[in-house]
């Protein structure tokens, strides 16, 4: 009975999988104020970018927004525009929808900049799904960007694996102890 348990144990670990927090292939939002517009109203997230950014309807793409499994990246386009500043304090780039499996999106950690000026952590805020960037008094050089990890509160659910191991151990104890009744 004991080699049945391990077996069964071994096979629960085995194939079961840990939660993971992640954000690829989810449907994302883009919103933004003032003059900003977003190439799409809503992507899909997976490799590359997800949105491109103008300022003003007839700007080229400026800004490109790649969102992975837990991180945000922003990047100046080189392509499109050597350098930028943007002034206005209502230009709010929004990403909603951030429905991440593991729970609700509670902060941000290991904030980054390359290459900008006046960007800091305190222009980033968000709720439990979404995450708004600020652009005001930022100025951005060819090449520069900014990243983070945005930081997820785990749900509070067990996973099927640690409810199997439960039931598993529980079936052992009494099989053990009807085996002791009927010997003793």
């Amino acid at each position: 009975m004991k080699a049945i348990c391990g077996l069964l144990a071994g096979a629960v670990l085995a194939f079961s999988a840990p939660a993971q927090s992640t954000l690829i292939g989810d449907t994302v939002t883009c919103s933004l104020s003032a003059d900003i517009t977003c190439n799409t109203s809503s992507a899909i997230v997976g490799p590359g970018r997800e949105f491109t950014i103008n300022f003003g309807s007839a700007a080229p793409a400026v800004l490109d927004v790649d969102i992975g499994a837990s991180s945000i990246a922003i990047t100046l386009n080189p392509r499109w525009i050597a350098a930028g500043f943007f002034s206005s304090p209502s230009q709010v780039l929004v990403l909603g929808s951030l429905d991440d499996s593991a729970g609700p999106i509670v902060g941000i950690a290991n904030f980054t900049t390359f290459n900008t000026v006046a960007i800091t952590a305190s222009d980033v805020s968000v709720t439990a799904h979404s995450v708004s960037f600020t652009f005001d008094g930022s100025s951005w050089n060819s090449g520069a960007s900014a990243s983070f990890d945005l930081v997820i509160r785990p749900s509070a659910v067990p996973e099927p694996a640690s409810l199997a191991l439960l039931g598993i151990g529980l079936t052992a104890f009494g099989v053990t102890r009807r085996r002791k009744k009927a010997a003793g």
